[in-house]
């Protein structure tokens, strides 16, 4: 009787510890898992944050050749005014 109470009680902590295996498994999964997700997350932030510097550069760049243009077409017809009136 007391022999099967020692076994009992044996299989009931191999039990117990698997258990603890078992749960200690899973959370280490669910924490690779989370940060894997984070990690991600802060990929996706990092290169939306790229992108958006390089547009803002593109827009800067567009902005600077437009500002170009207009100066040209100022100094093109004022330069038009100048040599007309001379020739009248």
């Amino acid at each position: 009787m007391i022999e099967t109470h020692k076994k009992t009680m044996i299989m009931l902590q191999q039990q117990q510890q698997q258990q603890q295996m078992q749960m200690q498994q899973q959370q280490q999964q669910q924490q690779q898992e989370l940060l894997k997700q984070q990690t991600q997350q802060h990929q996706h932030t990092y290169t939306q944050q790229q992108q958006q510097q390089q547009q803002q550069q593109i827009d800067k760049q567009n902005q600077n050749l437009l500002d170009d243009d207009a100066e040209a077409e100022k100094t093109g017809a004022l330069l038009c005014t100048m040599i007309s009136c001379k020739f009248r």
